[in-house]
């Protein structure tokens, strides 16, 4: 048997150039619905301890603010930041990998929002989630927001463990009619 070591050629990849989209700040009602400042990291961070299990650093949020594919969408009312989205951009499809709105405030349409402006700023052929099984409230919040499931990853979630369940809506518009 031969002890040579193997050699592995590196693979080179071609970068690929995403469009990074500006989104003005949108008011509904007295929610206003922004992109995230390198600011508002902390508070995002703060949020995620209390919100999620698995919470992302504030390391990893503004990392992920950093990469021009991303999109950190936050919810304020005055000041205070409410919610936030947090999203992958590649060509016309989104994965959505936060969506989370603080306790006193759920119920009010501010995910929908976050969700909207979203959608409304971009042209975005498809989105993709996943969504913990047990996270009953989430998934009806999807399905009225158009969202089916496709599939389900197997004990996928820890702390505690949970199958995740993969959802998408597609955003294709009708095709308009032309006039003769």
């Amino acid at each position: 048997m031969s002890t040579e070591p193997i050699k592995i050629e590196p693979i080179k990849c071609e970068p690929i150039e995403v469009e990074s989209v500006e989104v003005e700040p949108i008011e509904v009602g007295p929610i206003k619905i922004e992109q995230m400042q390198k600011k508002d990291s902390e508070i995002v961070a703060q949020l995620e301890q209390t919100i999620f299990s698995d919470s992302w650093s504030e390391r990893s949020i503004l990392e992920t603010w950093q990469q021009k594919q991303s999109i950190i969408l936050v919810a304020r009312e005055n000041k205070e930041i409410l919610g936030y989205l947090i999203a992958y951009h590649v060509l016309d499809e989104v994965e959505i990998v936060r969506l989370a709105v603080i306790a006193n405030a759920r119920r009010q349409g501010i995910a929908g929002k976050l969700l909207a402006v979203l959608t409304e700023t971009r042209d975005i052929s498809s989105i993709v989630l996943e969504v913990r099984e047990q996270n009953a409230s989430a998934r009806n919040f999807y399905q009225k927001q158009s969202f089916v499931e496709v599939g389900i990853r197997k004990h996928f979630y820890q702390n505690p463990t949970d199958h995740a369940i993969l959802m998408k809506r597609d955003n294709k518009k009708d095709n308009e009619e032309y006039e003769e």
